[in-house]
């Protein structure tokens, strides 16, 4: 499946609610499983992005139902970077040559 990045930003009512998080893990765990898509990491950052998350989804479809599913709660909104692991990566190079 193909992998993505998310860097995450909260909105100003996410930040305003940002001790609600935990709450909200659950409902968010719940979509993520209907897309099947997995998270491979997480991490709550320092800087440019609030969050940055490592994922896997069947598409792109998947990841966009996602950002938005989360953009319209008005807590966050993501900009998402298509990924590639080494292997593809390799793959793709060895094509070129």
């Amino acid at each position: 499946m193909p992998h993505y990045v998310l860097l995450v930003n909260f909105t100003d009512e996410g930040l305003r609610r940002v001790t609600d998080m935990p709450s909200r893990a659950q409902p968010i765990q719940q979509t993520l499983l209907q897309l099947g898509i997995r998270v491979h990491s997480q991490f709550f950052t320092l800087g440019q992005y609030d969050l940055v998350m490592v994922v896997e989804a069947p598409n792109q479809e998947a990841v966009l139902k996602l950002s938005l599913s989360q953009a319209l709660q008005g807590y966050a909104r993501a900009e998402t970077l298509p990924a590639f692991t080494f292997s593809e990566f390799n793959r793709v190079i060895n094509e070129l040559q």
